[in-house]
């Protein structure tokens, strides 16, 4: 099985270099630049659903045997492509109430190791072969076991992201085998099982766009909750207050000949209500009153239109 070459610090740059197979190059200008935060998720995704893999497979435990993860990539993923050096298993997992689709591959020498494993040998050469396609019996137990992992996989998605997926079928695939296999592009992360000596890999796919959208609803989510330090912060921020009375235009001629003593007629009726601005958007109206021997304005409505009246020259 071909490893992901597109690494999340690879979207950070260098995209211009050829990338061999099913893998685009990152557009920084575009919408791939909004991934980095998806392929995130994917990542802790994989972890999550590393630890609860092991108890569809207890035999790892057992071996000291580790899913070693690697980087999360943006690509294509051919169910076919994965079988091309022997049989694999794909388990397909649909969203409930949404379009999105998610992917969880095993290669041949995982097989080998998941048959191996669930029969109770404690090792597994890594010259292991299971023939071009899978038998009966081996599909029987295969799909047992990967339809537990599938569950799994929709358990770790729905804690990372909050997308809820169901397992929704098993296909086995032999080597060089003739059938139409759906290529979808995606998000993918590979696993490798490291301490057997064997090429035993599996990989989690989800269609990219449903872990982005939901990325980026939780943002959302978390922003408008705020964080209570930074709300407790926000409180204390000053903002300056404006009473105006009003406003005039005067020509230059009267401007420059403004003394001592002048008075300007503003366009405001004395029972008309000034505006109150909020760092320079009105939000109030009030009049002025007095309080304790000091100019004041007291509020009278909230989020009210600027008060109308045409500009007069004294």
């Amino acid at each position: 099985m071909k490893a992901a070459q597109l690494h999340v610090d690879e979207l950070q740059g260098d995209a211009g270099r050829p990338i061999d197979g099913r893998v685009r190059p990152a557009d920084l200008t575009g919408s791939q630049r909004h991934l980095r935060a998806a392929l995130s998720a994917l990542a802790r995704t994989a972890e999550s659903f590393s630890r609860g893999a092991r108890r569809a497979m207890p035999f790892l435990l057992r071996q000291r045997v580790r899913l070693d993860l690697g980087e999360p990539a943006i690509g294509n993923l051919s169910e076919s492509d994965a079988a091309e050096h022997g049989p694999c298993y794909a388990v397909s997992l649909t969203e409930k109430d949404g379009p999105a689709w998610a992917t969880l591959l095993l290669n041949g020498p995982c097989l080998a190791r998941l048959l191996e494993g669930s029969l109770g040998n404690s090792q597994v050469s890594e010259g292991a072969s299971l023939g071009d396609r899978l038998t009966l019996a081996q599909r029987v137990l295969i799909a047992k076991i990967a339809s537990r992992l599938g569950e799994d996989y929709a358990e770790a998605i729905h804690k990372e992201t909050g997308l809820k997926f169901q397992v929704s079928g098993g296909t086995a695939i032999g080597q060089d085998e003739e059938e139409e296999s759906e290529s979808r592009d995606g998000l993918f992360i590979e696993m490798n099982f490291a301490g057997d000596g064997t090429n035993a890999s599996i990989v989690l796919a989800i269609s990219a766009d449903a872990v982005d959208d939901a990325v980026r609803e939780a943002d959302d989510t978390q922003l408008q909750k705020g964080d209570p330090k930074v709300a407790e912060a926000l409180q204390n921020v000053e903002i300056q207050v404006t009473a105006e009375l009003g406003r005039l235009s005067l020509g230059l001629r009267k401007i420059v000949g403004l003394k001592e003593g002048y008075v300007l007629r503003l366009p405001t009726l004395i029972e008309s209500p000034i505006a109150i601005t909020l760092g320079g958007v009105q939000k109030f109206q009030g009049v002025p009153v007095t309080s304790r021997g000091q100019l004041a304005v007291e509020i009278l409505d909230i989020d009210a239109p600027s008060p109308e009246g045409g500009p007069q020259a004294p």
